[in-house]
């Protein structure tokens, strides 16, 4: 026989015939899943433990119990039979009072975990509600741009860039869709874009197929 056979064997023995049968299912289940007597058997055979509260329970009430025994006019084989049958009984009835014990307050502390459990199932939906709104207004207001962005580089934009340009100018012409794309961007609050742009515009000659480009550049960007 193993030694974790030797130790079960020892801790079923230790919590008693009421408690020992029903502590291996009770461990076994999670503290909300606990009836009120899992949960005080699951107490009890937790206390049975080289650090728990078990061990001096049994000690007191043994020492307690001595005195009487002894103090019974008796002879002594009938008295040893006596203290063991008590020391047995002393045994088992620590654990099985604990059990009752916690059991009776169960209802009320699982109540209370039960409460704080959906609390916090309540919060953590609240963030995840949060977290998808804001999602979903990222993601319109990143269509809004590439909307507005694309009608800017698209005809008739094209057009009306020509019309500007034989009326006041490339430089002008220029100027006024450079700004307008990045007043665009400004509304969206993507500063960080109007330097993408600028490099892709660059510098010198500069016709609408350059616009068109930089924008596709700045719409297909990974900072996008």
């Amino acid at each position: 026989m193993g030694v974790l056979s030797v130790r079960a064997l020892r801790k079923n023995f230790a919590l008693g015939p009421l408690v020992a049968h029903r502590a291996p299912e009770a461990v076994s289940k999670p503290e909300l899943e606990q009836s009120a007597w899992e949960r005080g058997v699951a107490q009890a055979a937790s206390a049975i433990d080289p650090y728990g509260l078990f061990g001096p329970l049994v000690t007191a009430a043994g020492g307690f119990a001595g005195p009487l025994v002894d103090a019974l006019p008796l002879a002594w084989p009938l008295q040893s039979l006596i203290g063991a049958v008590i020391g047995i009984g002393v045994y088992w009835l620590v654990p099985t009072l604990w059990a009752v014990v916690v059991a009776l307050h169960a209802p009320y502390v699982q109540r209370d975990e039960a409460r704080t459990r959906v609390a916090s199932l309540e919060s953590a939906l609240e963030r995840s509600h949060q977290a998808l709104a804001s999602e979903q207004r990222h993601s319109l207001a990143k269509q809004e741009l590439t909307r507005r962005l694309a009608e800017r580089v698209s005809p008739p934009a094209d057009t009306f860039y020509e019309k500007a340009l034989s009326i006041n100018g490339p430089e002008q012409a220029n100027r006024g869709v450079s700004e307008e794309i990045r007043n665009i961007l400004r509304e969206h609050d993507r500063d960080d874009l109007i330097q993408l742009f600028d490099s892709a515009v660059g510098e010198g000659s500069i016709d609408f197929d350059t616009y068109r480009q930089a924008v596709v550049g700045v719409l297909t960007s990974p900072d996008f």
